[in-house]
């Protein structure tokens, strides 16, 4: 399990344990699962885990955008759709299953269209964790 995958894991159970009691009409989450890459090796199960936190939190109450098999473009939509109803909002998650990658202390979320030829580029095919964290 790599960094960014334990860093997710442990943001969403401390979410999860912080927002259990509370009003959770007012959050508004992020779930992304991505299995079907087109040119790194697929996934088994990160649409399912996706599908299952997107249910779960559905059922306390959130609101949820969820992205299955997400192209650059669909992310990219995606946290458009999420930092809008942020805005009205005063809880957020974000949870992303699928590839990540660490370079040079910058962790990144790898798009299912991504096509990574070399480090450089990270910086137009995949999206920065720090982007998303901007817009939580």
């Amino acid at each position: 399990m790599n960094s960014l995958t334990k860093f997710l894991i442990i943001a969403l159970c401390f979410t999860l344990a912080v927002t259990h009691n509370a009003n959770a009409e007012e959050g508004v989450a992020l779930i992304i699962g991505n299995n079907d890459y087109e040119s790194i090796p697929s996934l088994n199960n990160a649409e399912n885990d996706a599908q299952d936190i997107a249910n779960k939190l559905k059922e306390l109450g959130w609101k949820i955008i969820l992205e299955k098999n997400a192209t650059r473009r669909n992310l990219n939509k995606a946290l458009q759709r999420f930092e809008s109803e942020a805005l009205n909002t005063k809880k957020t998650i974000i949870f992303y299953a699928g590839h990540g990658i660490e370079y040079l202390g910058k962790n990144y979320i790898i798009p299912t269209d991504s096509l990574l030829e070399s480090e450089l580029d990270l910086r137009f095919e995949a999206i920065s964790v720090d982007e998303l964290l901007e817009t939580v």
